[in-house]
């Protein structure tokens, strides 16, 4: 994991307060375990995206609930100008507000492996299509795009947190390893920020349906062609495969994914599938509706 903290390339205002430019609130989230500080996430008028760091307040990390998606807690309607991207925040107890105490250009964590040839900035992606469950397991901070380089429709995966985002980066390079081997969703393009920082990438969407039992052999070959790349899956579940209404079985959502050579650990995660599949989803799965699903993944 990546856990160190962000390493400051300069520190200082790089324009007056009055040379400023308005903002919106794209995300938040609370320090993550190993980090110190917290960010909003923000994108000018100017589509550049930039970000606040902020102490939180109490040593409880800020959840979802408590999250303030809206910049409520932010007491400033607009931030400096310039070639920056942290802006560093102060907490002031009588108000419960942050005030932007300086600016500073800072090396944040983006994907270094780049290996396909086709990028996509966010800011040219069209309004995203309406969540449905049927279509597509979406994992967290995914979400479906009209059709574009060759796809009826896409799925983007992106993180953005500053200073972590492991799941894109381990994604991106199980995603090289299996190209072309007919085990995952095909890998589109890279998704840039600002034109430049890689933080996700494109994959085609499928009209897809959860595996059942009936689709052992399937998915048993599925998870055959991976463990023949030298790679585990990792974290095996109801929810890996994709079966097409062809028949096929694809595999996605590699987080937990690692090459490794030691055969007996590919043959108990191969050997863990039938029952996985008769289990079916987790209970809290079950009971979760699309609606609810739908508010969880737009709050990513």
């Amino acid at each position: 994991m990546f856990y160190s903290s962000l390493p400051v390339l300069k520190l200082k205002m790089e324009h007056p307060i009055s040379d400023s430019i308005a903002f919106s609130v794209l995300n938040t989230m609370g320090n993550l375990p190993g980090h110190r500080y917290g960010y909003y996430q923000i994108q000018t008028t100017l589509s550049v995206i930039k970000y606040l760091a902020f102490l939180p307040p109490s040593p409880e990390p800020v959840t979802l609930a408590t999250a303030d998606y809206k910049g409520e807690k932010l007491a400033f309607t607009t931030v400096p100008t310039g070639d920056w991207n942290i802006g560093r925040l102060q907490h002031h107890a009588t108000t419960d507000k942050f005030t932007l105490q300086s600016t500073e250009k800072a090396a944040i964590q983006a994907v270094e492996k780049v290996w396909h040839p086709t990028r996509v900035d966010q800011s040219s992606l069209s309004e995203a299509l309406p969540y449905n469950d049927l279509l597509y397991n979406l994992p967290m901070y995914s979400v479906r795009y009209p059709g574009q380089l060759g796809a009826a429709q896409m799925i983007a995966h992106q993180e953005w947190y500053p200073n972590d985002i492991f799941g894109v980066i381990q994604e991106t390079q199980i995603y090289a390893q299996i190209e072309g081997h007919g085990i995952g969703p095909r890998f589109l393009a890279h998704i840039t920020e600002n034109q430049e920082r890689v933080c996700g990438y494109l994959l085609e969407s499928h009209p897809a349906r959860h595996a059942t039992i009936n689709d052992l052999q399937a998915c048993t070959e599925a998870l055959a062609r991976l463990h023949s790349l030298k790679i585990a899956y990792g974290d095996l579940s109801f929810y890996s495969f994709l079966a097409l209404d062809d028949g096929q079985v694809l595999l996605h959502r590699f987080r937990g994914s690692y090459t490794t050579d030691d055969q007996s650990v590919l043959r108990k995660e191969m050997k863990s599938i039938e029952g996985i599949l008769r289990d079916g989803p987790p209970l809290l799965g079950q009971h979760l509706s699309a609606e609810l699903h739908a508010e969880i993944f737009a709050i990513g």
